[in-house]
């Protein structure tokens, strides 16, 4: 017995020394059929997704496997490397399909931009999904949210968007149906919208209105499966019989007629019994969200905030003291035009109302400074080094940080901006007089003058100190509310993300703490001890953010004294945005009464940040990988962040399933999809300039005939005639589209809407100007002897010298220019 079991393990250390073997000389690398194996896939995957380059993962396999001993039985070529990569992204589509299939219901969520100068657009889908690590409950589920994928577009329209999910429900149809028996799960056709109940996006049109489209096509679905359910309990004949009574087959027949009769008759029944629905079933199919990502109210409520309160200038503050503008913070081009144009010439004039200023202005000046998104622009690191010392020096911390950056579209980078200046305003100053110094020729840019000077400004202190306040007040807290991820232990997120159906208190309480510092901004903010007050002032009652920016702002309140107006004017623009943006989670809306258990239901991220950091990403990964297609970085991003390899393991292992993915990834690999898409786009654009063109041509056609044939008009000039009763509407609409086209009068207002009267009066005004314009132009004095219209007296001649329309009078019998109307003497005569 002793020597039966020393033979069994003599056996086994065999069999284990033998598997160390192969395992060392590299063959697990090679599975059935000479295809590499499950195991050396994932493994592939995981180093193209930690950043080595697909050139070069067969050499570094070659030399782990030559550093234990063994070797790789072939190189592992770059071409694999990607085919591998792209059977990532399939299986991550066939979990996709897989989740839906079995959930209860899931919402979507997806966001647009322009890449180098081609559309893209970034998915998501959240829904409740399992675990798929071992040990773990497969009947315990948790929302996750889902890559979908990153695709290339024509354009941003809503038609475009919708239709990119109708092709995504076919695509995963015919993806998952061959493999649907293996895995045990089937999904069917328009699954995607069966069960979808929310849509999450910004607050652009084009997101809302897709929202409406979805919820429009998920009711369709669902009327359709009522009907299909009561045509299912009826006879063939009988369905036929329907099918003929109620649309009888067209004179020349068709083929589709039947389907399509088929389809019109379902929906009618399935509309009857949607109707016969209990209450309960029949709101629980009606459900459909349609919501704004949080990060967005509270940008667009900072946005709200910083004009409300550059507006407040205009406003002053009635019988106390008129508010000084914050100084003018030109370009250069403007800044020579206002020093070399005579004082309140109108180029000087046009240049003062083309410039910014102002906190906001100030910021991005100093961001474009200190942090340009060029690299190779601005101080960048010189900035932070030297700041690093300073705040080191000041207040004994060693922290090296970046200016926020404002030179991109960022969450509240422009108040973290005013943070970060008004605890340094004169270390900022210093700093820029350094900059100046250390030149070879000592002397101010422009960009650099403006920020010294603004920083040197009390209004725009004022505003920056605004936009400090209002952010550790209110945008700060509101924006880590709504963002909140939930606690992580051991990088498990142990508490779920904000669900956007449960903001509604989040967002009373923004507006209810608006409104208490409206109302007590004097005693809240402009009395000593204000560092003191935080869990008074700050939302939530949480306390200062930054210490040292409440500090340095108690000390600059008492010497800025439109400080109040200003940040009180700002507050109210950001309280009416806030009022705008919450109408959804209002008393008696669609949110607000929702149970609980509706609520997880339609569970949706409180904000847009996953499609936000996907394109991001694809940004940054065509910039590393120019030629790389979007679909190239939609399969890494995808088989990563869905958990797609523990997926995969559970499911996807068999020679079969793999043996189908790796058929349809060659098949893919092989269509040249990216090619078809560039030369489609192309053939896009080319039909969209022509029909460009032609709009064009008919409106250039158009135009030329509406000249023509005011050139042709017999112009009144005498207001007289104008006032006259038998004068009709058409003839002084007539009259004021010449001043408008032939003069060019551009104070002649929209006047399609205007009566008789108001016609009337426009066109005597037109005429006022047009005699003003003719007096002080000395047209006469610019063509002697051109015409006989040019020595006359007349300012309506000295206009008539120059204009077509009016050569005709001169050309006429008997015309006299001195018979003219002149309402007044002009200078010369007086």
């Amino acid at each position: 017995m002793a020597a039966k079991r020393a033979g069994e393990r003599a056996k086994g250390s065999a069999t284990t020394l033998q598997r160390i073997r192969n395992r060392a000389s590299g063959s697990w690398l090679i599975g059935r059929r000479g295809a590499y194996s499950f195991e050396a896939r994932e493994l592939i995957r995981a180093l193209e997704g930690c950043g080595c380059a697909p050139a070069q993962i067969g050499t570094i396999l070659e030399r782990v496997a030559k550093a234990y001993g063994g070797e790789v039985p072939r190189k592992v070529s770059r071409r694999t490397v990607g085919r591998i990569k792209m059977e990532g992204g399939l299986m991550a589509k066939v979990q996709l399909a897989c989740e839906i299939a079995k959930a209860r219901g899931l919402t979507i969520s997806d966001d647009c931009t322009s890449l180098r100068g081609v559309p893209h657009m970034a998915r998501h889908i959240t829904l409740e999904v399992p675990s798929y690590e071992p040990g773990a409950d497969p009947d315990a589920y948790t929302h996750k949210t889902r890559v979908i994928d990153t695709t290339a577009m024509f354009n941003h329209t809503i038609d475009s968007q919708f239709e990119s999910y109708e092709q995504l429900d076919d695509d995963l149809e015919s993806l998952f149906r061959p493999i649907a028996a293996e895995i045990g799960v089937e999904y069917r056709s328009e699954d995607l919208w069966r069960i979808m109940v929310g849509k999450m996006a910004d607050h652009a049109p084009d997101g809302q209105g897709l929202g409406r489209r979805c919820e429009e096509r998920r009711d369709m679905v669902v009327r359709r499966d009522l009907g299909e359910a009561e045509l299912s309990r009826l006879m063939d004949r009988e369905v036929e019989e329907m099918i003929y009574a109620r649309r009888p087959p067209p004179a020349e027949f068709t083929i589709g007629w039947e389907e399509v009769a088929r389809f019109h008759l379902s929906m009618h029944l399935g509309a009857a019994a949607f109707d016969d629905l209990a209450p309960e079933e029949r709101r629980r199919q009606e459900l459909f969200i349609v919501g704004g990502c949080g990060g967005h109210k509270v940008m667009n409520a900072d946005l709200a905030f910083c004009n409300a309160m550059a507006a407040a200038y205009g406003l002053g503050i009635e019988f106390i003291f008129e508010l000084i503008l914050p100084c003018l913070l030109p370009n250069a081009a403007h800044r020579a035009t206002i020093e070399t144009d005579v004082p309140g010439g109108a180029a000087a004039r046009q240049a003062i109302a083309e410039s910014k200023r102002g906190g906001v202005k100030l910021c991005g000046l100093l961001g474009a400074l200190c942090n340009n998104k060029e690299d190779k622009r601005g101080y960048q690191d010189f900035h932070r080094w030297f700041f690093e010392l300073v705040k080191f020096e000041k207040w004994g911390e060693c922290v090296s940080r970046k200016f926020p950056d404002t030179s991109n579209i960022r969450y509240q980078s422009y108040l973290l901006a005013a943070l970060e200046l008004v605890k340094l305003i004169a270390e900022y100053r210093r700093f820029l007089e350094l900059a100046r110094d250390r030149k070879q020729e000592p002397r101010f840019t422009n960009i650099e003058y403006n920020a010294y000077t603004g920083l040197d400004d009390p209004a725009t202190k004022t505003e920056i100190v605004s936009m400090a306040l209002y952010y550790m007040v209110i945008s700060g807290p509101a924006m880590r509310a709504i963002r909140n991820r939930g606690r992580r232990v051991h990088g498990v997120r142990t508490e779920p993300r904000l669900n956007y159906l449960a903001c509604g208190p989040i967002y009373d309480e923004v507006i209810m703490h608006l409104d208490h510092i409206i109302y007590n901004a004097h005693p809240l903010f402009c009395s000593s001890g204000l560092a003191s007050r935080g869990k008074h002032c700050v939302l939530f009652g949480s306390d200062w953010e930054d210490r040292h920016a409440i500090e340095a702002i108690e000390k600059l309140i008492p010497s800025l004294p439109g400080f109040r107006h200003t940040f009180v004017q700002g507050l109210l623009g950001a309280r009416s945005c806030w009022d705008r943006f919450t109408v959804q989670f209002a008393g008696g809306s669609e949110i607000d009464a929702m149970t609980a258990a509706e609520r997880i239901f339609c569970y949706m991220p409180a904000e847009n940040d996953d499609n936000e950091s996907l394109l991001g990403q694809l940004r940054k990964f065509a910039r590393l990988n120019p030629t790389a297609s979007a679909r190239t970085f939609s399969d890494g991003a995808s088989y990563a962040q869905n958990d797609t390899e523990a997926f995969a393991r559970r499911y996807l292992t068999s020679d079969k399933v793999q043996q189908y993915i790796m058929h349809l990834t060659r098949k893919r690999d092989a269509n040249g999809e990216a090619k078809k898409f560039r030369r489609m786009l192309l053939e896009h654009e080319a039909e969209k300039a022509r029909v460009s063109r032609e709009k064009r041509d008919v409106r250039d056609a158009a135009e030329r005939k509406k000249r023509e044939k005011l050139e042709a008009l017999q112009v009144m000039l005498n207001k007289d005639v104008v006032l006259l009763d038998k004068t009709t509407k058409a003839m002084l609409t007539d009259q004021l589209n010449w001043h408008k086209v032939i003069r060019e009068d551009k104070k002649v207002p929209a006047f399609s809407k205007c009566n008789k009267a108001e016609l009337q009066n426009l066109l005597c005004e037109a005429l006022d100007r047009m005699q003003f314009e003719a007096t002080t132009s000395h047209v006469a004095a610019a063509y002697p002897g051109s015409n006989p219209l040019a020595d006359a007296p007349s300012p309506i001649a000295s206009f008539a010298v120059h204009s077509p329309s009016l050569q005709h009078l001169a050309q006429a019998p008997g015309f006299a220019a001195e018979r003219l109307p002149v309402e007044y003497e002009t200078e010369d005569e007086v």
